[in-house]
C-alpha cells in the first residue's frame, strides 16, 4: 500500500475515534501509556459515575416517555441516523412513501427494534420533518394531503383490523391496496387512512345506562365491576360558571350604608335622584328631606319613599335599587384557594365556594358550614341541591361571614350495577339501601343475591361481606363504615331459549329457540345465504350440560335446503350456534395472472367463461406501449405423467376486437403475458447543472453520449471551470455502495467476534469496564461508518464541445446521471495538521510550501511525508521535491526546497497527522486496507478535518 493511502486511512481513524471520545467527554488515552494503580482506580471512578449518570438519563426518559403524546414519542425515536437513513430512502423513491422502502427499513438494524406499526409511524413522521429538505433535493414540489377515510374505507379497515388484533402492518397495508375501495391511492395514502380510521374506530361514544348492563356476554363478566370511581359531586365547581355581581334583588334584601338608590320623580316635580345610603343608614332627597332606610327590605323601602315623596310633595315616585354595598366574606377550610372575598350581599355560601375554586378532593360536599359572630347559623349539603334540588340552605352572606369547609366525613364506594357508581360521602349512620339510593338506585340487571362489601376491620385486616338484598329489610339493616366499597354485580347475560346464526348468511344474530326447531325453520332458502356460500359444509357448536363440553357437529348445508326430511335438517337445541363458511374460507380461491404492459399486473378472481378480454379490463386495460400483435397464454395441464405446460399465442388487437379465436376462454391458473413494443423502454433522463447555458433534466436516446446533451444545454457559460466537473453514475454508486457494506460487515464481524471473550474474561471489574467501553467505541466506530454513503462519482475531463466529441471522456449516458459544473473558485485550499485550516486565493506559479507558509505551517504532529492534494477533479496525487525548485521564503528569510507539483484553483492540500495506535484495532487484521477503500469509495476524506 503506497504512503499515501496509508495517510487516508490514518486520518480517518483518528477522526473517528476522537470524534467519540468527544461525544462521550473521555479524552482519548494515547497508546503505550501505562496507568499506575492509582490512576486506573480513578479511572474506574470516573467511569462508575459517567455509567451511573447516565443510567439516571435513561430512566428520566423512560418516566418522560409515559406522559408524552404519541407524536413526541414518535418524535424522540428519529434520531439523526435514523432520519438521516430515511431521507436517503425517500430521495430513492422520489419523495414516495412505498412498502418496499418499509421493508428494506425493516432490515437495517436501526429500526429493527421496533414492531411494523411502529415504523410506518415513524417513517411518516420523518417525513413531514424532512420535507423542506426533500423538496432542495429532489428539485420539485411535495405535499402532504390530509386523508379523512369514508365510512366504507373504515368499514373495511376495521374488518382489516380485527383479522391483525387491531395491529397496522404490511400485510394490511398490501390487502387495503387490493381493495377496490382504495382505488386510485398511493400507498402512502392508504396508510395515513389506515391510521386515521384506526383512531377514529378508537374513540366510543359514552357509555348510557342502557349500554352498561348490556356489555358483556361471557359468564366471567358478573364478577367484574370498574374500579375507576370518581367523588361523587366535586365536578360542579370545576364546570360552573363564576356568580355574576349584577344578580336580581329579592324583595327581601336588607337595605345597609353603601348601597345605591334611584328615585324618579313625575308628576309636580319631574326629576331623578340618585342616592347612596350613608353610614348612619340615611338618604338626603333634595327638596323633600332625609329618610332612615338602613334595615328595612327592599320592598319597604319602595314603599316607605313613595308614600312620604306622594305625602310631601304630591308627586308620584319609582324607587329601585342601583350598585349594591359591598361585603367581605372568609372561605376557609379545605377549598382550593382560600381567602377573603369581596362580594355583595346577594351573594350566597355557592357563590363563595364558586370563587375559591371549590373544596379540595379531601373537603367535605355534606357539611359545608357558615357562621357568623361566632355562631354556626347554617350547614350546606351539596347533595340535597344535586340529588333534590334543594337549595333552601343556601343563605346569603353578610359582611365578615365564614365560609368553612371541614375535612371530608366517611368515604364509601359503590360500582357494578348501578345508575351512579362513584366515591360517596356519608352522614352520620347509613345504611346500604340509602347509599344504593343515592347511586340512583340498582340497574334491571343487578343480582340481588350478589351485592358484596368490602371493609377494612380495625385498621388490621380487609374482609369481605356477602349481602343477600332480595329484601328490602336487609338492605335497611346492612350499616356502612368508612371505607367500605360495595359491588353490585350483575346477573349471568346468557340467555337459555336461543340459538345463534353467524357466517356467510343475510341476517346473522340471535333467534329464539322454539321446541322442535331445525336447520330449514331457522335457514328458509338460499335467498337468506350470500353469495359464494360453501353448501357442502356447515357446522353447529352444541354445549352439552351434562359434560359442560362444546362439541361440533357437522352437515351438508345443501342437502339440510332443499330435503327438509333429509337426517341432514339438524333438530336444533338451545344454545346452539350455526356457522356458515364462505367457500373461499375453505377452499383456495381460483385465480388468473395478467403481466406485462396492463395498468394493473397481478392475479384475478377466475370465474367461469371468463376470457382474455375480460381479465384485460380488470387489470386497468393495456399501457400505451403495448404489443397487440402477439401475446401468451400459459397454461399449466395436470395429466397422469405430471404437469405439463402449453403456451398458446393469440393476436391481441383481435382477442380485444371480440375474434372468437383470440379471445379465448381462461382456465384457471392462465398466465397471460402481454409484451411491450420491441425495443421500449421508460424514457431515461440525466440532469445538467452549473455554468450551463440551460441547466436541468434531459431525457436522452438510446446511446446519446455526453457531448450531445452538452449541445442540448446551450454549451458552457464564459465562467464555466470545466477542470472542476462532478460526474456522478447511479450504477457506480451501487457498485460502490455494495463493497463498501460488504467491507463494514467484514470488519464488523472482526471486530465483535473476541470483544465479548475478551469481557467475559476479565480477571478484575476494573479490566472488564476497561474493556466494555472499547466494546462500546467499537459499535459507535462501526455506527458511523454504516453512515456513510458512497457518491458514484466518475473522473471525466472536460473540453470544449468540438474537442470532447473525439476524446474518451465523451461517454456514452445512462438514465440517471448527473454532471455539474462549476464556477473557477479561484481558491486554494489547506487542510490537516496546520496553524490556520482555511483557503486563500489562488495565484498562478505558486507552489505547495507557498500555501503552506499562508497556513502557519506544519504543527508538531505533522506527517509531513504524507502531504498529498486532493485535484479538483477528484484525482489524488501526491507532490515530490524537487532540489529544481528551490524558493526564497520570505517568512524565514532562506531558500527553501520546494514541492514540484503544479496548482489549480479549487485544489486541496491536505497535511495529515502522525496517527497514534489505537489498543483496540491492534489485532484486526487488513484494518488498515478496509478502512482505506472505506474512505476512498465513499470520499469522505476532507469531511474529517
Amino acid at each position: 500500500m503506497s504512503r499515501t493511502k496509508l495517510c487516508l486511512l490514518f486520518f480517518l481513524v483518528i477522526f473517528l475515534t476522537t470524534s467519540w471520545a468527544k461525544a462521550q467527554d473521555i479524552p482519548p488515552i494515547p497508546p503505550g501509556i501505562k496507568l499506575t494503580p492509582e490512576q486506573q482506580q480513578l479511572l474506574q471512578k470516573e467511569l462508575q459515575k459517567r455509567k451511573k449518570q447516565k443510567v439516571a438519563e435513561e430512566q428520566q426518559k423512560e418516566e418522560v416517555a409515559k406522559v408524552k403524546e404519541p407524536q413526541e414519542i414518535i418524535d424522540s425515536y428519529l434520531t439523526p441516523i435514523r432520519l438521516e437513513i430515511i431521507k436517503q430512502k425517500l430521495i430513492e423513491t422520489q419523495g414516495e412513501i412505498t412498502l418496499s422502502l418499509i421493508k428494506d427499513l425493516e432490515q437495517d438494524e436501526n429500526f429493527q427494534a421496533f414492531d411494523e406499526e411502529e415504523l410506518l409511524k415513524i417513517v411518516l413522521r420523518a417525513k413531514e420533518k424532512l420535507l423542506p429538505e426533500l423538496q432542495t433535493d429532489l428539485g420539485t414540489y411535495l405535499s402532504i394531503k390530509t386523508v379523512v377515510p369514508n365510512s366504507l374505507q373504515i368499514q373495511v379497515i376495521s374488518q382489516e383490523l380485527s383479522k391483525t388484533n387491531g395491529q397496522i402492518n404490511l400485510i394490511l397495508i398490501e390487502n387495503l391496496l387490493q381493495s377496490p375501495v382504495f382505488s386510485g391511492l398511493s400507498t402512502e395514502e392508504v396508510i395515513r387512512l389506515a391510521f386515521k380510521a384506526q383512531e377514529l374506530l378508537k374513540k366510543k361514544a359514552p357509555a348510557t345506562i342502557f349500554s352498561r348492563y348490556l356489555e358483556g356476554k361471557s359468564p366471567q363478566a358478573p364478577l367484574k365491576v370498574s374500579t375507576q370511581l370518581k367523588p361523587f359531586g366535586y365536578e360542579i365547581f370545576k364546570r360552573a360558571e363564576l356568580p355574576t355581581p349584577y344578580k336580581p334583588v329579592s324583595p327581601d334584601y336588607i337595605i345597609g350604608p353603601g348601597d345605591e338608590i334611584h328615585i324618579l320623580l313625575w308628576g309636580r316635580i319631574n326629576d331623578e335622584y340618585t342616592l347612596q345610603v350613608n353610614r348612619d343608614g340615611t338618604i338626603f332627597l333634595p327638596q323633600i328631606g332625609q329618610f332612615l332606610v338602613s334595615g328595612m327590605t327592599y320592598a319597604q323601602m319602595q314603599k316607605f319613599l313613595i308614600k312620604q315623596v306622594k305625602r310631601i310633595t304630591g308627586t308620584n315616585a319609582a324607587v329601585t335599587l342601583g350598585k349594591l354595598r359591598g361585603i367581605q366574606v372568609f372561605v376557609l377550610g379545605e377549598v382550593n384557594n382560600p381567602g377573603v372575598y369581596n362580594l355583595t350581599p346577594m351573594c350566597t355560601i355557592l357563590d363563595a365556594l364558586l370563587l375559591a375554586g371549590g373544596p379540595t378532593s379531601i373537603g367535605s360536599l355534606r357539611n359545608i358550614q357558615l357562621k357568623r359572630k361566632g355562631k354556626i347559623i347554617s350547614h350546606l349539603d351539596v347533595y340535597d341541591l344535586l340529588l333534590k334540588g334543594d337549595n333552601s340552605k343556601d343563605l346569603r352572606l353578610r359582611q365578615d361571614d365564614i365560609v368553612f369547609v371541614p375535612t371530608v366525613g366517611p368515604l364509601v364506594a359503590i360500582s357494578g350495577e348501578v345508575k351512579r357508581p362513584a366515591v360517596y360521602e356519608l352522614k352520620k349512620d347509613t345504611s346500604l339501601s340509602r347509599l344504593i339510593a343515592l347511586a340512583g338506585g340498582l340497574l334491571p340487571s343487578a343480582h340481588l343475591q350478589h351485592i358484596q362489601v368490602e371493609r377494612f376491620l380495625n385498621h388490621k385486616k380487609q374482609v369481605v361481606l356477602d349481602v343477600a338484598a332480595n329484601e328490602k329489610a336487609k338492605l335497611d339493616d346492612f350499616r356502612l363504615e368508612d371505607g367500605d366499597f360495595v359491588k353490585v354485580f350483575s346477573v349471568v347475560k346468557q340467555s337459555e331459549n336461543v340459538v345463534y346464526l353467524i357466517g356467510n348468511i343475510r341476517y346473522p344474530g340471535e333467534y329464539q329457540y322454539r321446541p322442535g326447531m331445525r336447520i330449514s325453520d331457522l335457514i328458509k332458502g338460499p335467498k337468506d345465504l350470500l353469495p359464494d356460500t360453501f353448501l357442502d359444509f356447515a357446522v353447529i357448536k352444541r354445549y352439552d350440560p351434562a359434560t359442560s363440553q362444546w362439541a361440533y357437529k357437522t352437515f351438508n348445508l345443501q342437502e339440510a335446503l332443499t330435503n327438509t326430511h333429509a337426517a341432514e335438517n339438524i333438530a336444533l337445541k338451545p344454545r346452539d350456534t350455526i356457522i356458515i363458511y364462505n367457500k373461499w374460507e375453505v377452499m383456495p380461491k381460483k385465480t388468473v395472472t395478467v403481466s406485462g404492459a396492463v395498468n394493473k399486473p397481478g392475479s384475478y378472481e377466475f370465474l367461469p367463461h371468463m376470457k382474455v378480454s375480460d381479465l384485460i379490463a380488470l387489470a386497468g386495460g393495456l399501457k400505451y406501449y403495448a404489443y397487440k400483435q402477439e401475446a401468451e397464454i400459459v397454461r399449466r395441464v395436470p395429466s397422469p405423467k405430471g404437469m405439463k405446460t402449453q403456451v398458446i399465442r393469440i393476436n391481441l388487437a383481435k382477442a380485444l376486437a371480440g375474434d372468437p379465436k383470440h379471445n379465448l376462454e381462461l382456465q384457471e391458473d392462465d398466465n397471460l403475458l402481454i409484451r411491450s413494443v420491441p425495443e421500449w423502454e421508460k424514457a431515461a433522463t440525466v440532469e445538467i447543472t452549473g455554468e450551463v447555458r440551460f441547466p436541468g433534466k434531459y431525457v436522452i436516446r438510446k446511446g446519446e453520449r455526453l457531448s450531445s446533451v452538452l449541445a442540448r444545454a446551450g454549451g458552457y457559460t464564459e465562467r464555466a471551470y470545466l477542470r472542476g466537473a462532478v460526474f456522478t453514475r447511479k450504477r457506480v454508486q451501487e457498485l460502490q455502495q455494495k463493497q463498501l457494506e460488504e467491507m463494514i460487515d467484514r470488519l464488523e464481524k472482526e471486530l465483535l467476534a473476541g470483544g465479548a471473550a475478551e469481557t467475559s474474561a476479565a480477571l478484575t471489574p476494573q479490566e472488564a469496564a476497561i474493556k466494555a467501553e472499547e466494546m462500546k467505541a467499537k459499535k459507535e466506530f462501526l455506527a458511523r461508518l454504516k453512515t456513510i454513503k458512497a457518491k458514484g462519482r466518475l473522473v471525466i475531463h472536460l473540453k470544449p464541445l468540438n474537442e470532447l466529441k473525439v476524446s474518451p471522456d465523451d461517454i456514452e449516458l445512462e438514465d440517471g446521471d448527473k454532471l455539474y459544473i462549476p464556477a473557477n473558485p479561484h481558491t486554494i485550499q489547506v487542510v490537516g495538521a496546520v496553524y490556520n485550516q482555511t483557503a486563500f486565493v489562488y495565484k498562478p506559479g505558486k507552489d505547495v510550501s507557498y500555501y503552506l507558509n499562508l497556513a502557519g505551517g506544519y504543527t508538531k504532529s505533522a506527517d509531513k511525508k504524507e502531504l498529498y492534494i486532493l485535484k479538483v477533479d477528484g484525482t489524488v496525487v501526491k507532490p515530490e521535491k524537487s532540489l529544481l525548485s528551490f524558493r526564497w521564503n520570505p517568512t524565514k528569510k532562506r531558500w527553501e526546497e520546494g514541492y514540484s507539483s503544479e496548482l489549480d484553483p479549487g485544489d486541496t492540500i491536505v497535511v495529515p497527522e502522525k496517527l497514534e495506535k489505537i489498543a483496540w484495532m491492534r489485532n484486526v487484521k487488513d484494518i488498515t486496507q478496509i478502512l482505506y477503500q472505506i474512505a476512498v469509495t465513499a470520499g469522505v476524506i476532507i469531511a474529517a478535518y
